[in-house]
This record gives structure tokens, C-alpha cells and sequence, in this order.
């Protein structure tokens, strides 16, 4: 019996500026294409969940609605992640 496995690779991210006041970018190291993203607060909920494209490696998101604080961002792919963390000021 050969059960498929999918192998869920952590891409590595750069996102800028931090702290950031109304936009971040962000960068994959190996040109991934990610499908979607979830801020969260420090606290674990999820302030901002949407779909989106990170195409060859680059994408914005607006986080001017966002309050003063610490957020983690996650990205999601097909076969790909990644997480980090920025400062909204």
C-alpha cells in the first residue's frame, strides 16, 4: 500500500518596511506563489484573512485599518508557508 504524501516546504520571507504604517511588501526567496494570508495578533486571532497572489515572489498588503501593535503574518501556498512578524506603528 503507497499512501501519497504532499511535503509542505517552509519558504523563507523578507517583509518591509517594519514597522509599517499603511503598506507592507512582501518578498519569497524563491519566487513562490502563495494563495493567501492571515494576520493574527499576538493573542492568536485573526484580524485579517484573505486570498491573494504573491506572483514570482512579491506582494502589498494594506494594513493602514490595523491598530498600534505586534502581528504575525502567515502565508499559505499549495505545498508552501511561511511565517513572520511585523510592527504596525
Amino acid at each position: 500500500n503507497n499512501t501519497g504524501t504532499n511535503e509542505i516546504t517552509r519558504t523563507e520571507i523578507s517583509l518591509f518596511p517594519n514597522p509599517a504604517s499603511d503598506l507592507i511588501t512582501i518578498h519569497s526567496s524563491n519566487n513562490s506563489n502563495f494563495d493567501a494570508y492571515k494576520i493574527m495578533d499576538l493573542n492568536g486571532r485573526v484580524i485579517i484573512e484573505d486570498a491573494f497572489g504573491i506572483n514570482n515572489g512579491k506582494a502589498i498588503i494594506d494594513v493602514r485599518n490595523l491598530i498600534k501593535g505586534f502581528y504575525i503574518v502567515n502565508l499559505l501556498g499549495e505545498n508552501e508557508f511561511s511565517t513572520s512578524t511585523f510592527i504596525k506603528k
